[in-house]
């Protein structure tokens, strides 16, 4: 049985980075995580992005675990730059938290985006790897991803 830390410790670590994420003005650039089941695998995201960033500033995200361990951190774009919409790929495996940092020329992160891989979006993408198996597609890296997804089940918010 898991203990309440165990289940508070979380939601409590989540809604810490999220009251980090500020409102950035869409007139001047726009940016956002997003995960699209058919098209990714659940180790890769989406970043819809538009705008310029200047010299000496960067976007970075910062891939957490379920428990809020910061994992890795990718530096995206460094400026200067005109920003453009990409995929991006946790190196070390699933996507479990994603948080999106804009780097400013001072040296302060100002948190823009915050993606949490729920069991929602686990479910969609089984579905997918499901008709990809029905088709006939290639069994090993389906396997593995089933894996992947197995794994991190449990510890996924609903």
């Amino acid at each position: 049985m898991k203990s309440k830390a165990l289940t508070i410790l979380p939601l409590l670590c989540l809604a810490l980075i999220s009251l980090s994420v500020v409102n950035v003005p869409a007139d001047v650039w726009s940016v956002e995580l997003s995960y699209d089941p058919i098209v990714h695998n659940v180790s890769t995201l989406f970043l819809n992005a538009s705008g310029f960033l200047c010299e000496k500033e960067a976007l970075v995200i910062v891939f957490h675990s379920y428990s809020c361990q910061p994992l890795v951190n990718i530096t995206v774009f460094t400026g200067p730059v005109e920003l453009y919409s990409k995929n991006v790929t946790n190196p070390v495996g699933s996507v479990e938290i994603a948080v999106l940092y804009k780097l400013e020329k001072s040296g302060e992160l100002t948190g823009l985006d915050v993606f949490i891989m729920d069991r929602s979006s686990l479910m969609e993408r089984i579905a997918v790897l499901d008709e990809a198996w029905i088709l006939g597609y290639p069994r090993q890296p389906i396997l593995l991803e089933i894996i992947q997804i197995d794994g991190q089940w449990p510890y996924a918010p609903a």
